[in-house]
């Protein structure tokens, strides 16, 4: 702060600076802080998502499962790359990076024009293990 307020003439060290922009400062670290992960913790949450599914499609060579699966997981089991791979793949279309953080919106879009037995085929492959016994 006291290097943008000399930056903008001010002689005061940053003290209005501080008082008109501060707040904003503290709620980008709040932000910053909640994207942190740690890895051992990133670890233990790919290990538990992995054991949701009886068939581990996140090691499959078959596009559409890596597809399906990543599409309706909450925790990213595959690189990014791979998802957009297996996305174009799956919807026949390039898919830019950015489309990536709305996977529902991707996995709808699929549904809309895949074939029925093809979706069949993926949901039965490819869901959790809890919606099994239902």
């Amino acid at each position: 702060m006291p290097t943008t307020s000399r930056w903008l003439g001010h002689k005061d060290g940053g003290a209005l600076a501080m008082k008109t922009y501060g707040h904003l400062r503290d709620q980008h670290s709040v932000t910053m802080a909640e994207k942190v992960r740690f890895a051992e913790n990133e670890q233990a949450e790919s290990d538990e998502a992995k054991a949701r599914y009886s068939f581990h499609w996140c090691e499959s060579h078959n596009p559409l499962e890596i597809f399906w699966g990543q599409a309706n997981e909450q925790v990213r089991l595959v690189p990014d790359d791979d998802f957009r791979k297996a996305a174009e793949k799956a919807l026949e279309r390039a898919v830019k990076s950015v489309e990536l953080t709305s996977s529902q919106k991707l996995a709808a879009e699929f549904v809309e024009h895949a074939p029925k037995a093809m979706l069949i085929d993926l949901l039965g492959k490819v869901r959790q293990m809890t919606t099994l016994s239902t």
